[in-house]
């Protein structure tokens, strides 16, 4: 398990020369909650109880490397993860987990309701594409999928996703992303076509 230190401020979105310090990802532990993620323990914030409102707006997000190829380097995963989370962090949503294997990654992200989905996942694929070729930790690199895939959840299916997210490893010993993707879209009533493999 990775340990990360405490720090008295939330992380911030890391340069895209340098990977982001595990001192900056957490915050004082008067202000957290702890959740597990991955081999990463995630720092998030409780709600504030002088908010004017509340909302909770769940997504189970899921990107792919360029034609699925398997370029996320294993060692440096976590790297990955955490460099993400900075900039869901930074965009005021909360993420919840985040897994995947060497050529997909899966987000469970509480989404702030300043913040259109579109933007998010933008904002993820640009700045994490950028710092991954820089950092020179993921040499077979070449980018992202042109395309995503967005799932609204409710709370009730909270637990259910964070175990599948957990599992990712497991889950693709026996069944190919691809298949993976086509299960959920059928399971979401998404109409699917090989064409959204990209």
């Amino acid at each position: 398990m990775v340990g990360l230190t405490r720090t008295s401020s939330p992380p911030t979105t890391a340069s895209a020369t340098s990977p982001p310090s595990p001192r900056s990802l957490s915050c004082q532990k008067t202000d957290v909650h702890l959740h597990k993620c991955h081999n990463i323990t995630i720092f998030a914030r409780k709600p504030n109880a002088n908010a004017m409102s509340t909302t909770l707006s769940l997504h189970h997000i899921v990107i792919n490397t360029y034609c699925r190829k398997m370029t996320i380097t294993s060692s440096h995963c976590e790297d990955i993860y955490r460099y993400i989370w900075s900039i869901i962090d930074s965009r005021k949503c909360r993420l919840l987990r985040i897994g995947g294997i060497e050529n997909h990654i899966h987000i469970f992200v509480d989404v702030h309701p300043s913040v259109g989905i579109a933007d998010l996942v933008g904002e993820i694929k640009r700045k994490s594409s950028l710092w991954m070729k820089r950092s020179g930790m993921f040499p077979a690199f070449e980018g992202w999928g042109r395309e995503y895939f967005s799932f609204s959840k409710s709370q009730t299916d909270k637990s259910t996703v964070i175990e599948y997210i957990k599992n990712q490893r497991v889950h693709h010993g026996r069944q190919s992303f691809e298949d993976e993707l086509e299960e959920m879209a059928h399971n979401e009533g998404i109409a699917w076509n090989d064409g959204l493999l990209t």
